[in-house]
């Protein structure tokens, strides 16, 4: 009858999850007058919840990084209208109003008017002029097209890197709910066990040092239960920084979400792709490129240039010292040939500078590639290792599961001491802990490997969106 009345009190007085969106439902199980308590996630009955693509779509207009990146990427498209600019033909005008006090004095000197005399004149000048070859504009010019490209894999990189924040603190909220709900189950359990080391002291079966190994580990739990409710809090706000705002309730992961190896099943395959997709090293070999498109450009420095240029120009002063004004009107079409002869040497200090900053380029290409090979094998036995972690756990939980049910069952009968019921219960929640963990580690690890191949898209975070309920 005390046992069942136990049953009731944790029922009602169990603390409900409600920041975590989820439900908490308890399962009793009432042998020898102890309680296993079963703490499962569930979503709440009312209500919508927010899956993966949700919080994505927000985050993609939401993220002050990701806006950051989308901007980035606009203006440096820019530079290849302001390299294209200096091929185009430029059209110049000035126009000039003065007003003119001349004044003539040479005595002796019959011949020459002499005098004073106030006048205005008024004027106007166009000119048009058109590079008709200018190798060092021309090579600016392709330069640019080459740092647009990287601007482009660049925001490829943010894009893909948007996917994986956005699932990994995703994640850290479904595993920080996870958490907390262990630890409340953890919790009851040792406030259970706490309830049976008193009763027994108090009837001649106990020991004090029952009593208080039960006590230490309860005392434990609630701490833990509390830095767990931070975590989880905090792990909300992680995830209201990429959205602006913070989400109520998040789908959780479906028990039976497939957890499929990579496929094929082979390293080499994963290698090659990386080595042809991976967006870092596509990054530094088309850095090189623009660093060797730099030598040349720096070279043509040595080469002339030919523009055609037509001015017009138009005077007008409307009186002189002389008599009358006079209207004048030139016009000029130049064929203009530019030879640079001597320029100090800095012509060729440019260019040995930019050989040498081609041949940084160069390592730094194989030092990305080193870096993807790397990664990639690292990515590839992440996610394999992944799968059989889940597995093995699975098997440890159900293994600390009877663990735990036949020490309780050994305490009951004397065969066991309360400090084995303790550790028992101790080793099936890491056991939880670590399998919930794992799951999600498996998810993590796909999305990378994705990634470090070059080939993580929209796509595959909608196939991760289906795996949640």
């Amino acid at each position: 009858m005390l046992t069942r009345l136990i049953c009731i009190i944790l029922l009602v007085t169990l603390p409900p999850l409600a920041t975590t969106g989820h439900a908490v439902d308890v399962a009793l199980n009432l042998n020898y007058d102890t309680v296993i308590v079963q703490v499962t996630s569930q979503e709440g009955k009312t209500g919508s919840s927010m899956g993966l693509w949700e919080i994505y779509s927000l985050a993609v207009n939401h993220d002050p990084t990701f806006q950051a990146d989308a901007l980035t990427y606009q203006a440096d498209l820019q530079k290849v209208k302001q390299a294209r600019a200096p091929l185009l033909p430029s059209l110049s005008a000035d126009v000039a109003y003065a007003r003119n006090r001349d004044e003539i004095d040479a005595p002796g000197q019959p011949f020459i008017v002499q005098g004073s005399g106030n006048f205005n004149s008024d004027g106007y000048s166009l000119s048009l002029q058109q590079p008709v070859y200018d190798r060092g504009k021309i090579l600016e010019y392709r330069q640019a097209q080459s740092q647009a490209k990287v601007a482009e894999l660049q925001f490829d990189i943010a894009k893909q890197s948007l996917i994986v924040r956005v699932t990994t603190r995703y994640l850290l909220v479904l595993a920080a709910q996870d958490n907390l709900e262990v630890a409340v189950a953890e919790r009851t359990a040792l406030s259970r066990q706490l309830e049976l080391a008193d009763e027994r002291l108090q009837v001649g079966l106990g020991t004090t040092t029952d009593l208080y190994q039960a006590e230490a580990r309860f005392r434990v739990a609630e701490a833990a239960e509390v830095t767990a409710r931070s975590t989880l809090a905090d792990a909300y706000q992680s995830l209201a920084e990429l959205i602006g705002q913070v989400p109520d309730r998040l789908r959780i992961l479906r028990p039976d979400a497939p957890l499929t190896g990579p496929e094929p099943d082979d390293v080499q395959y994963w290698i090659a792709s990386a080595l042809h997709g991976n967006l870092e090293l596509a990054v530094g070999q088309q850095n090189a490129n623009v660093a060797e498109q730099e030598i040349r450009r720096q070279r043509a420095g040595h080469y002339p240039a030919l523009d055609f240029i037509v001015s017009h120009e138009f005077q007008d002063a409307n009186g002189s010292i002389s008599g009358p004004g006079r209207e004048t009107t030139f016009t000029d079409a130049i064929l203009q040939l530019s030879i640079p002869l001597v320029q100090g040497g800095a012509v060729v200090s440019r260019t040995e500078e930019a050989r040498l900053r081609y041949d940084v380029a160069l390592r730094q290409v194989e030092t990305a590639r080193r870096a993807a090979d790397r990664n990639v094998r690292a990515a590839f036995q992440d996610v394999t290792g992944s799968i059989r972690q889940v597995g093995a756990l699975d098997r440890a939980v159900t293994a600390s599961e009877s663990a735990v049910e036949g020490k309780q069952e050994g305490f009951a009968a004397g065969l066991n001491t309360n400090l084995e019921v303790l550790d028992a219960q101790r080793d099936l929640f890491e056991a939880k802990r670590d399998y919930l963990q794992a799951r999600y580690d498996y998810i993590l690890n796909w999305l990378r490997l994705k990634q470090v191949v070059g080939t993580l898209s929209e796509e595959d975070l909608q196939r991760a969106g289906t795996w949640l309920q």
